[in-house]
């Protein structure tokens, strides 16, 4: 957990959600957030990232936490990774500061446009992420659209 006042040295995790292998990659962050600052140098790497799976960064980013950060707080930063094929990615991730519980946000939403009313393995559906270190146990969730074009068939889960 990251408090504010505090240095401390981030690992990042990278996900390949594509079919080929990548190789040597380098992350190179940065934040434009009025309470932390990236110390010493922007950027990590990474030995490869085998397709579908998670690799760690083999070194850390280090962060310096204002102590006058309010908590709880999220701060914003920007990724720009490449490899050694010449792959770009660019994407932003926010890193939770002073959050002692859990804290769940709506991560991604998937929606399958097929018509067939048949299931293909990638039906409909909301992954939800914990932005804390803190474990969610029990989690009910409630889906609803104000939109009249959109019909929600399977409103509950847990």
């Amino acid at each position: 957990m990251i408090n504010p006042g505090e240095t401390v040295g981030l690992y990042l995790s990278v996900k390949n959600r594509g079919g080929q292998n990548a190789g040597a990659v380098t992350a190179q962050l940065s934040t434009s957030d009025p309470y932390v600052t990236i110390a010493g140098a922007s950027d990590v790497t990474f030995v490869s990232v085998p397709r579908w799976s998670t690799s760690e960064s083999t070194g850390d980013l280090l962060l310096e936490v204002s102590a006058a950060t309010p908590v709880p707080y999220y701060a914003l930063f920007h990724a720009v990774l490449t490899d050694d094929r010449g792959g770009h990615w660019e994407g932003d991730f926010e890193v939770s500061i002073g959050i002692y519980g859990p804290s769940l946000r709506v991560a991604e939403t998937i929606i399958d446009d097929d018509q067939s009313q048949q299931s293909d393995g990638n039906d409909d559906g909301v992954v939800l992420e914990n932005r804390s270190v803190a474990p969610a146990s029990g989690v009910q969730a409630r889906l609803s659209s104000a939109d009249p074009l959109i019909a929600v068939t399977s409103a509950e889960v847990s």
